[in-house]
């Protein structure tokens, strides 16, 4: 009789060390298989889930010991200082300020003044982006955001 069987497992009582030999037959890799049977790599975590899950129990940890979940834990998003850039440019727009009082705003009426009206558009061309940019993302894009 295989250890995976049901009047096997209703004989010996669970986590009973004289089931299994060295190798428990196929079936035991099923869900309906005492804890016995189950071979050791079936107890041990996927390399890719394992990192994840660690660190959900380090958040818990340190939610239950002091309350809050520490920074270290989180690292800054890459794209942080570019989006903060867009919405403040965006925010401009909707308040319908022109793109050079925008421009002002967001990198100061020194380089305004000397590079606004450069040949190149240098500036002119990173607002105009920076508002078309936020308008897309006030438009549904942001979905895109959380992928």
């Amino acid at each position: 009789m295989s250890c995976c069987s049901p009047a096997d497992a209703r004989q010996e009582p669970r986590g009973s060390s004289s089931r299994c030999g060295a190798q428990p037959p196929a079936c035991c890799f099923g869900s309906g298989c005492p804890a016995s049977c189950l071979p050791a790599h079936r107890a041990i975590w996927p390399a890719a889930l394992s990192k994840h899950r660690l660190l959900a129990l380090e958040c818990l940890n340190a939610l239950c010991a002091c309350g809050k979940l520490p920074a270290r834990l989180f690292p800054p998003e890459r794209r942080g200082p570019r989006l903060n850039f867009v919405l403040r440019a965006l925010d401009g727009a909707l308040a319908g300020e022109s793109h050079r009082e925008i421009a002002e705003a967001l990198v100061g009426q020194a380089r305004v003044r000397s590079d606004w009206n450069d040949p190149q558009d240098h500036l002119r061309d990173r607002i105009r982006r920076a508002v078309s940019r936020g308008r897309a993302l006030m438009n549904g894009e942001y979905l895109n955001l959380l992928l």
